[in-house]
């Protein structure tokens, strides 16, 4: 019924849309789309989200070599920080799994078991801090 009585409005409808799509491959030096800023956002936010921790990790621990940080700091951050950015957190057990690697990656660091929390010997990392409190931790 419809291709009966909206037919060529329908087609009408997806050859303006052809039209417009060969109109952005073509004026696009990559050959792409073009996206308004908005969709930009949306497409960098979800490929950061499928990479979370990495991009976590890049954007808010640093170096510092006074400082060290527990597995647990790391992890309740980004809990933290996911659904500030609208996010979805990995589970746990790939943030467990993942972490080791991307620290060694990223900051050359390795997983030590002997930082210091309440006079407690934790697993974590010499030598990085979350940036926005990049002090040493108490003993």
């Amino acid at each position: 019924m419809l291709v009966r009585n909206e037919g060529s409005g329908i087609l009408n409808w997806c050859l303006a849309g052809l039209d417009q799509l060969l109109h952005d491959l073509n004026d696009q030096a990559d050959g792409d789309i073009a996206l308004t800023e908005a969709q930009k956002k949306i497409v960098d936010s979800l490929l950061a989200e499928s990479d979370s921790l990495r991009f976590f990790l890049e954007q808010n621990v640093e170096l510092v070599s006074t400082a060290d940080l527990t597995v647990n700091e790391i992890i309740e951050a980004y809990a933290t920080f996911c659904p500030e950015m609208g996010w979805r957190a990995m589970p746990i057990t790939d943030v467990q799994d993942s972490l080791e690697g991307l620290m060694v990656e990223l900051f050359r660091v390795v997983k030590a078991h002997s930082i210091k929390r309440d006079g407690k010997a934790q697993r974590g990392f010499n030598g990085v801090a979350l940036k926005e409190c990049a002090s040493t931790h108490p003993n």
